[in-house]
């Protein structure tokens, strides 16, 4: 039993029909391929395929899809049930009610703080906030970079050293709500009460915070320095102008039109005009 424990091998490139479920041989290791990695799952892998195949007498690839869909989702839902039990044991709630984790946070969030939330009651307020509303960007702005260093096979010490490092950020919602959040007293702020050395200077964990709507020059000698990641992106339609030449001759290539009606979050170095943010990003 202790093989089901393990995430199972599955041969997704070779079930390409129905049929193929009537099969009664064990496949071959060739069979187990990727051409994503172009590559063959090794003999130590293989090896708990034979395992199962001969210990729960798989009598075609049918069966075999069936163990090996049964066991990883009782995986996961061993590791779900146990999660269920630390958010009812901790917070009361039960996460098989929440649509997602991030939901599931908030309402974790709401109920140990017992915070009170304002509603809106200036339409414009609403507006003002949810015109701001842009979501997150994701973007392959460089996409090729090769490193050169002494643990590089292919070293070349007559170049710069250079190192690629991996970075990944989680819990931003964790994070988010950990932080002094807005949840009543929402008035407007007449522009003459505030100042930009207000607002440089306005602590980050104040009580009181403000969204403003700002005009921004972004310097031309910043461009090449935030080429690869501008600062303040916006929801936008990409227009021909705006387009690369590479980008031009991929979509004549593909006899696709360049102009598109769906609104794009896209980084820029353009100037800004009535651009919202949190105090803080500015």
């Amino acid at each position: 039993m202790d093989i089901l424990f393990q995430k199972g091998i599955y041969p997704f490139e070779y079930m390409s029909s129905f049929t193929k479920f009537e099969e009664i041989q064990l496949l071959p290791r060739s069979a187990f391929s990727s051409s994503l990695t172009n590559e063959v799952i090794t003999e130590a892998e293989y090896e708990p395929v034979q395992t199962v195949w001969k210990s729960f007498n798989i009598e075609n690839l049918g069966d075999y899809q069936d163990l090996y869909v049964k066991t990883d989702v009782i995986l996961l839902v061993d590791v779900f049930e146990n999660f269920r039990k630390l958010t009812q044991n901790f917070y009361h709630l039960d996460a098989a009610h929440m649509l997602t984790s991030p939901g599931l946070a908030c309402q974790a969030a709401l109920k140990m703080t017992n915070v009170k939330l304002d509603l809106f009651t200036d339409i414009d307020m609403h507006l003002f906030i949810e015109k701001r509303i842009r979501g997150g960007v994701s973007v392959i702005s460089h996409r090729h970079s090769e490193a050169n260093h002494s643990q590089c096979p292919n070293y070349d010490s007559a170049k710069d050293n250079k190192y690629i490092t991996y970075l990944d950020a989680n819990n931003f919602y964790g994070c988010v709500i950990s932080q002094p959040l807005p949840v009543s007293g929402f008035e407007w702020v007449s522009p003459d009460k505030i100042s930009q050395q207000l607002i440089w200077h306005h602590p980050n964990d104040s009580a009181v915070g403000c969204i403003l709507e700002v005009d921004m020059e972004y310097p031309p000698e910043l461009h090449d320095q935030h080429n690869s990641n501008p600062l303040t992106p916006e929801r936008m339609n990409i227009k021909p102008p705006m387009l690369s030449p590479t980008a031009m001759e991929i979509l004549a290539e593909m006899n696709m039109k360049p102009a598109s009606k769906t609104e794009k979050l896209a980084p820029n170095l353009y100037n800004k005009q009535n651009y919202g943010l949190h105090y803080r990003n500015l």
